[in-house]
């Protein structure tokens, strides 16, 4: 009884309480992100060795594992990125509407619109889709 007051006495201390709440609450939500997190890294890097192996069906579905993840992760420098790659395998493909959508994505997440020109200018131009990178290149041009 004398040591079960000792413990009771412990847990309803408010800093211990406030400790131990914060704990419960915090440290999950803390490793659930580094969990995402680091799957986001390991999608992107694993999509850019299929992307330089030219595997772009599983290129594809690892960044697009990375898209839906890095929604709530938003790990900006990946998301351009992943992008820009996205696009230009969409663009690869010969599918014009997704490879619209991730350049969208990838304009709409850049502030600097001059930087977002330059971005899309980029993805015309590892396709070789020489007059739409340049036109791209011209507004960043306008702009900058």
């Amino acid at each position: 009884s004398g040591t079960e007051n000792r413990i009771l006495n412990v847990f309803l201390d408010r800093w211990t309480g406030t400790l131990i709440g914060l704990t419960v609450l915090f440290v999950p939500a803390l490793l659930y992100g580094i969990y995402r997190t680091g799957t986001v890294i390991y999608h992107y890097e694993t999509g850019q060795k299929l992307l330089q192996a030219e595997d772009w069906e599983a290129a594809r579905d690892h960044y697009e594992v990375v898209r839906k993840l890095n929604v709530t992760v938003d790990l900006g420098p990946i998301r351009d990125r992943y992008l820009s790659d996205l696009a230009t395998l969409y663009l690869r493909q010969g599918d014009d509407a997704g490879s619209r959508k991730a350049i969208d994505v990838l304009q709409s997440s850049t502030y600097n619109e001059a930087e977002a020109s330059r971005k899309v200018g980029d993805v015309y131009a590892r396709v070789e889709k020489w007059a739409q990178a340049a036109s791209a290149y011209e507004g960043f041009l306008k702009v900058a």
